[in-house]
């Protein structure tokens, strides 16, 4: 009896891991910028719905208030509309041109970031804008969460999560490893990592291919960051964004509406 159910156990330990290779299979995806492999649960409609959702409960939140209607909002729409141009013409142009785009400007002197949210959804708090003197230094940092939606990172994290429970489920504390990951916690630090240096990284080719000096873009991130291994990874990446930006439009492209 005991061989009997030690076999049992075995081939459903068998079929579960097959049924879920076969799913994580199903579900993986390469990036067309990066060429890099990874899980993708999420379709990119539902991916872009999640965040339409939650960028406007984030805008309903009665302590944010938003930027309209004065020269800085403009500059900040003007900057974001070159990028998403720029992102409908290179390696993200399918998913870039799926996408209803828009970029707000909420007050919050204390924080110096932009921040995303997927289906194109764009935020700045005004305490990055004495870092952003030039054009070209805040597409730096408006093209780090163009690109973070581009690459669908949100999705990925998604994904990871829902493989990870999948296989603690079915095998256990240690069942993640069977699927290909290690036991990561809710938000894996080394995803997180990588996440930002991609988007560091097809940001600054995104402003370089938009019509911003790279070198200016890349002056934003010394300013916030400072020396550091981030900063060092960019680095390494500015020959290849100045190639794209001497040959971008020797013009501005047009602009388009961000919303």
């Amino acid at each position: 009896m005991d061989w009997f159910m030690a076999h049992i156990t075995s081939a459903c330990r068998f079929f579960l891991f097959l049924t879920s290779t076969i799913v994580m299979l199903v579900g993986c995806s390469t990036d067309p910028q990066t060429n890099r492999s990874r899980p993708m649960l999420v379709t990119q409609s539902k991916e872009a719905e999640v965040g339409t959702k939650a960028f406007r409960q984030f805008l309903n939140d009665p302590k944010i208030i938003v930027i309209k209607d004065t020269p800085v909002q403009e500059r900040v729409s003007q900057v974001f509309a070159r990028l998403v141009t720029a992102a409908k013409h290179s390696a993200y142009a399918e998913h870039a041109k799926t996408l209803e785009w828009e970029v707000v400007l909420v007050e919050d002197a204390r924080r110096s970031n932009t921040f995303s949210f997927p289906g194109g959804k764009v935020g700045v708090y005004t305490g990055l804008l004495p870092f952003a003197t030039t054009d070209g230094e805040l597409a730096g940092a408006l093209g780090h969460s163009v690109a973070s939606i581009l690459a669908r990172h949100p999705g990925e994290r998604i994904s990871k999560s829902a493989l990870n429970q999948l296989g603690q489920s079915f095998f256990g504390p240690g069942g993640s490893s069977l699927l290909g990951f290690s036991n990561q916690p809710a938000v894996d630090p080394a995803l997180i990592k990588l996440h930002q240096e991609e988007a560091d990284k097809v940001g600054i080719l995104l402003a370089a291919e938009a019509g911003y000096d790279p070198d200016e873009a890349f002056r934003m991130w010394v300013k916030i960051f400072g020396p550091g291994p981030r900063l060092d990874a960019l680095r390494e990446y500015l020959p290849e964004a100045r190639t794209h930006y001497n040959a971008s439009w020797s013009e501005a492209p047009p602009l388009i509406d961000p919303k």
